[in-house]
């Protein structure tokens, strides 16, 4: 129930805030001439497409034995014992360690005021040896939750991984990559501010992995930007649509057009999109109604099937174009405030955008309220090259978040408009 209760708080902050976002940036080119004013692993200039499932990693292949006739073994094939694989996903516990009773013994929260709520188990490290991911839930007003990583998990003394400590209505599970994802009350963010506890909603979604170089977690970046803006969040989603909840999300220009939600962009598919398509490529634009040398301005999005999987549900993870740029931040980065931004776009009236910066609600924390003016470094009306320095003010202090960077451009016909969305990691 907490996290279907996340999820729809989260589908109404990310539909308002997609949402005014692209209102603003059409309201500002159809307003303009009453009022000139003036959103993939590799981190490459143009966004990566698409979720690559880790090469170093196997997947089972489901075999069926019907029809099959086994071969009797000869003695050396009799002793062979097949070689472990790593597999993606959570997967079941031994017997003897998958109770929550035996790791409030190892943990020692047996009577205390805290005590083991869930046990899951897989290959969290990468290796073919099993880890579990241990929950344990505080019996305080905030409904705090530890999260515990143990190797050797089925020795009278398991090794202790790492702990993340602290969550608030905080929920902890596997992921298909067999990352570790949260979630948990950002008590100052527009959700909750101003709330009583017993309101508070656990709006705020983080992703983990094993670094094995490191040999630690770090915090990952979710390539996603709508209709999630996370894993848990996707995931999440995924189950709901399973269950014939928000089927739209299996359509790719569907899954645009509730990005978009009002009337007017022209959005057309241009590639993929398919049933058994794993990329999409969708053009918007607004039509030009006047005789101009401009002509309509295209915004290019790029969607992928959750997961690398054809039977899950599109998530947008690139939007730009040819003719508006963002060269940094570059996608899926660790930003830190104050940031240097650095693009390539036109210009009118010698402003070549607006810029914004989006939390985990998708609400603009940047600086400045309506957003920073990006104004082109001379006065000439060919497109320039430009860089700024931008401020932030993220209201998570417990560690980074996942956030998006957008650069819209407006000017003069209402059809010179598009935008380009980075998407990065916020740090406080």
């Amino acid at each position: 129930m907490k996290a279907r209760k996340y999820v729809e708080h989260h589908r109404v902050a990310a539909f308002v805030g997609f949402t005014l976002l692209l209102v603003l940036v059409i309201g500002l080119a159809i307003l303009i001439p009453l009022s000139i004013r003036g959103g993939t692993p590799a981190a490459k200039p143009t966004p990566t497409t698409g979720i690559v499932t880790p090469t170093s990693v196997t997947k089972p292949t489901p075999v069926s034995s019907a029809g099959v006739v086994t071969p009797t073994p000869t003695p050396a094939e009799a002793t062979h014992t097949p070689e472990p694989t790593v597999v993606l996903g959570p997967q079941a516990c031994p017997n003897a360690v998958k109770g929550t009773a035996y790791w409030d013994k190892i943990l020692g929260t047996q009577g205390s005021d805290s005590k083991v709520v869930a046990v899951s188990c897989a290959n969290i490290m990468g290796n073919p040896s099993l880890q579990a991911l241990v929950n344990v839930r505080h019996n305080d007003a905030n409904g705090t939750l530890d999260v515990y990583g143990f190797h050797n998990i089925t020795s009278s003394q398991p090794t202790q991984l790492f702990k993340i400590e602290g969550l608030v209505k905080g929920d902890a599970k596997i992921s298909y990559y067999s990352s570790v994802m949260t979630a948990q009350v950002d008590e100052n963010s527009s959700l909750n501010a101003g709330k009583s506890t017993s309101e508070w909603t656990a709006d705020l979604c983080r992703e983990f992995e094993w670094d094995n170089a490191r040999g630690k977690l770090v915090q990952v970046v979710f390539p996603g930007m709508y209709p999630d803006l996370t894993r848990y969040q996707a995931e999440a989603d995924q189950a709901h649509v399973n269950q014939g909840i928000d089927t739209w999300k299996n359509d790719a220009v569907q899954t645009v057009q509730h990005a978009m939600v009002f009337q007017g962009p022209k959005i057309e598919l241009v590639k993929g999109g398919g049933p058994d398509d794993l990329t999409a490529i969708v053009n918007v634009s607004i039509p030009s109604t006047e005789q101009t040398n401009i002509g309509s301005r295209v915004t290019q999005i790029t969607l992928s099937r959750l997961e690398g999987n054809p039977k899950n549900i599109w998530v947008v993870t690139a939007v730009g174009s040819d003719w508006l740029l963002v060269y940094t931040p570059k996608s899926r980065a660790t930003i830190n405030s104050p940031l240097t931004v650095t693009g390539f776009g036109p210009q009118y009236d010698g402003k070549i955008g607006t810029l914004f910066i989006q939390d985990h609600l998708l609400q603009s924390i940047q600086g400045q309220q309506d957003g920073y003016e990006v104004m082109a470094p001379g006065s000439s009306s060919p497109p320039s090259n430009f860089s700024m320095s931008v401020k932030y003010t993220s209201s998570f202090k417990g560690g980074a978040q996942e956030g998006i960077l957008v650069l819209a451009h407006t000017g003069i016909p209402a059809s010179d408009y598009g935008w380009v969305s980075v998407k990065v990691l916020l740090n406080p």
